[in-house]
């Protein structure tokens, strides 16, 4: 979704991940208490963890590094990051 701009007329682009696989009945939901943990996404990644594990160790880790970094910035009482998204290669 980042890497192509959306149509000018278009105002929200929303990812739906593996949602049409569990609706079409091809992969099973978590069940309810990893749902109601927020864990369904770690539920997924130990059912499918060839598929989904590179590219969940990559994004959450780099989620969590600019997170932190930002959390640090404003204890430390500096403004907030204005530069966009800093991910490098394709």
């Amino acid at each position: 979704m980042r890497a192509t701009p959306p149509p000018p007329q278009v105002p929200v682009i929303m990812g739906v991940g593996g949602s049409f696989d569990v609706l079409a009945g091809f992969i099973k939901r978590a069940p309810r208490w990893a749902q109601s943990l927020g864990l369904e996404w770690f539920w997924r990644l130990l059912m499918e963890p060839r598929k989904l594990g590179k590219r969940y160790l990559t994004t959450n880790s780099e989620f969590i590094w600019l997170a932190g970094r930002e959390i640090v910035a404003r204890r430390l009482g500096r403004p907030p990051a204005t530069q966009g998204h800093e991910r490098r290669g394709p």
